[in-house]
């Protein structure tokens, strides 16, 4: 698989130094007009497992080859790094590409960011920094994302319900959440939870916010909570839930997917009108 991402055949491949430990595994078309949007992706595994060459890079280099520059972020993990390591590399990616926009074939306003699953807590993380500095932000895709982590149940049943079945036992993320929070007191920093984003942070994003959330996943009702808190606050924001598993629900409720993809090929673009002439 990583491979077979890091030999694109209708991509340009590069690896950039972001800082200490982070980088960035930038695709650009070899076939666009450009200036074309540029995706910074986080990918998912808890805050301690993953790279930069996820499958669902390769997913987006598929479905928008022409149409979009992909610019994965390598993050440091934990337990070696735990929080604040991956959401302080969040930040120096987003403000790296913001910087770097133009000559890495994009525009400043023209920045989309993404993640699944702890990916989608670092795009969430991203989103409210860039709200707060001024940071222009086209769209946010976040898929399954770790808003909060209660495996107490509390106010989040989705634990009580599906912490021992399905893709992501209650276990292993909570083993996953002690390695990236050992200190619980830190819990309630919104960049280690974004559920805990203050409201006059929320009512600085001026993009389209698209949360997905899968009905058997632990992590579905502080999900459902953040695209609420976004929703209260006035962000322009669509939630999809889909049927299924946490990694699982994508491939399974296709029908959902569908919908989620028209959402998103508003921002990336129709491809057949994006070839160099």
């Amino acid at each position: 698989m990583v491979q077979m991402i890091k030999n694109p055949k209708n991509h340009d491949w590069k690896t950039i130094d972001v800082s200490e430990g982070c980088t960035i595994e930038l695709f650009r078309p070899k076939d666009a007009k450009y200036p074309l949007p540029i995706l910074l992706f986080f990918h998912g595994g808890g805050h301690c497992v993953g790279s930069a060459f996820d499958f669902f890079i390769m997913e987006y280099m598929k479905d928008y080859k022409d149409t979009l520059i992909v610019a994965s972020v390598e993050y440091r993990l934990a337990p070696e790094t735990p929080f604040p390591g991956a959401a302080d590399d969040a930040i120096a990616a987003l403000g790296y590409v913001h910087t770097h926009a133009v000559e890495l074939g994009g525009t400043q306003d023209g920045i989309c960011l993404g993640g699944m699953s702890a990916g989608g807590n670092l795009a969430a993380v991203a989103l409210h920094h860039a709200a707060e500095h001024g940071i222009g932000v086209q769209h946010a895709y976040l898929q399954v994302p770790v808003c909060h982590v209660n495996c107490s149940g509390g106010v989040h049943h989705s634990f009580a319900e599906n912490g021992g079945i399905g893709a992501l036992p209650c276990s292993i993320m909570v083993n996953w959440w002690n390695a990236y929070c050992p200190d619980p007191a830190r819990a309630t920093d919104p960049r280690c939870s974004p559920i805990f984003v203050a409201e006059a942070v929320l009512k600085k994003i001026r993009c389209r916010v698209i949360v997905v959330t899968a009905s058997a996943d632990v992590l579905r009702d502080s999900g459902v909570m953040y695209a609420e808190k976004l929703q209260a606050a006035g962000v322009d924001v669509a939630h999809f839930m889909l049927r299924g598993s946490h990694s699982f629900g994508s491939m399974c409720d296709t029908k959902t997917m569908k919908e989620v993809k028209k959402e998103m090929k508003k921002v990336y673009g129709d491809r057949s009108k994006s070839k160099k002439e």
